[in-house]
């Protein structure tokens, strides 16, 4: 059982930030892991008191001199790395996380320089090896390069009993430029790699439901293939907010209704999709009604007509609410109250298949304009707007007479009918 008090203290004492970690996985447990983890005895101890038993995890985020953590997880990635670069990796602080299962699993300690900041901007976690025959563990994660990531702390005892180890107790390097170009070149690879597969799937998954639909045997699909394809589908459905256990249904019908033998996979692969279902890296969407938009208002139709005979070009008119109002507006005494102007407006346009909302700011200026136009003024007249084209000259336009006479200015105030 892991004394989180003693492991943190060493932590710190070494210049980590810290935060608790669950003793039976690597999940965290403090909700400020990355904003606000412990960097002083007393943040720590205050911790200790509401998680005594847990691991430690070392913090780090995005920034120049801060610390980042090469994660490897896969056997041979670390003489890959060497063999690809002709370097040898930087002499560092590097832990073991399973010294007696798996040897080769390390957390490489680094600290970020200019080129780390500039190239990386996010962390990158989930890099596998997409040419294994099967689905594999990761090669390796770059933690700490983005908004917040860890390692577990050395000290900290995993499920099976294994301790995280110090394999190298030395001070801690800043990242070679060459490793940074490694790392940056062989994500761009492995995500162009992923981007074709899942492409190649997407196919496949058009192909097999024509397949279905005409009633022809249903195609054999990879296990890559698998796992891919239910990814897919489950990051399709996961933002429009779908359940996680209606996310868990969806998959195991796709792959009963689209694949050969889909019944018979649906059994093999029901723990695999429980887990995808419920990954909390994938995130559950919400409905929400910002994200709607709002409708926008036609201010133009063009009406249907019949469909051209051969070589015949017709020409169809569009019918813009602005002339229809003008039209009306022909047919105005020269004077009348601002709401019948909006009544007798919005029958007119409504006639022809739009509409006119007073209460809107965008339509009242519409109007605004069309009756100034028209050669119509408003005024408050004993509390109710008025229309009359005797209002017009007062409006507060500047009125210029002939060549040569003075130019009147009106100081009049204009009134916008509402």
């Amino acid at each position: 059982m892991s004394d989180f008090l003693t492991l943190a203290t060493a932590a710190i004492n070494r210049d980590f930030a810290v935060t608790p970690v669950d003793p039976n996985g690597k999940g965290g447990v403090f909700w400020a892991q990355y904003k606000h983890p412990a960097t002083n005895l007393s943040e720590v101890t205050q911790l200790s008191k509401d998680f005594p038993h847990c691991n430690v995890g070392v913090v780090s985020r995005r920034g120049i001199g801060n610390f980042c953590f090469l994660d490897i997880d896969g056997e041979g990635v670390t003489e890959q790395i060497e063999r690809e670069t002709g370097h040898r990796m930087p002499e560092t602080f590097v832990v073991q996380s399973q010294p007696r299962g798996k040897p080769w699993k390390r957390h490489f300690y680094f600290r970020q320089t200019p080129t780390s900041y500039a190239t990386f901007t996010k962390e990158i976690t989930g890099i596998k090896d997409l040419a294994a025959p099967k689905d594999k563990a990761n090669r390796y994660d770059f933690k700490g390069i983005g908004g917040g990531g860890y390692v577990v702390a050395p000290g900290s005892v995993r499920e099976n009993g294994e301790v995280y180890t110090i394999e190298h107790d030395r001070a801690i390097a800043e990242i070679p430029d060459w490793l940074v170009t490694w790392i940056r070149d062989d994500v761009h690879k492995f995500r162009s790699e992923t981007s074709k597969l899942r492409e190649a799937e997407k196919e496949k998954h058009r192909e097999a439901m024509q397949t279905k639909a005409d009633g022809k045997p249903l195609p054999e699909y990879t296990k890559d293939e698998i796992n891919i394809a239910l990814w897919n589908r489950a990051i399709s459905y996961a933002p429009l907010g779908t359940r996680r256990e209606t996310i868990e249904r969806a998959l195991r019908e796709q792959m009963e209704d689209f694949m050969k033998d889909g019944k018979t996979l649906a059994v093999e692969w029901k723990d695999r999709i429980h887990k995808i279902a419920f990954d909390p890296n994938l995130r559950i969407g919400s409905l929400r009604k910002e994200f709607i938009g709002k409708p926008k208002r036609p201010t133009s139709i063009k009406p249907k007509q019949p469909a051209p005979l051969p070589g015949e070009i017709i020409v169809i008119p569009t019918i813009q609410r602005h002339k229809v109002m003008a039209t009306e507006i022909a047919t105005f005494p020269t004077g009348l109250p601002a709401p019948d102007v909006y009544t007798r407006l919005g029958k007119a346009v409504k006639a022809v298949g739009l509409s006119l909302d007073p209460k809107d700011p965008a339509d009242r200026m519409s109007v605004h304009r069309v009756m100034h136009k028209a050669g119509y003024g408003c005024r408050n007249i004993g509390g109710t707007q008025m229309w009359a084209k005797a209002f017009f000259e007062g409006s507060g336009r500047r009125k210029s007479r002939r060549r040569g006479e003075k130019v009147e200015h009106r100081t009049h105030t204009t009134h916008t009918a509402i």
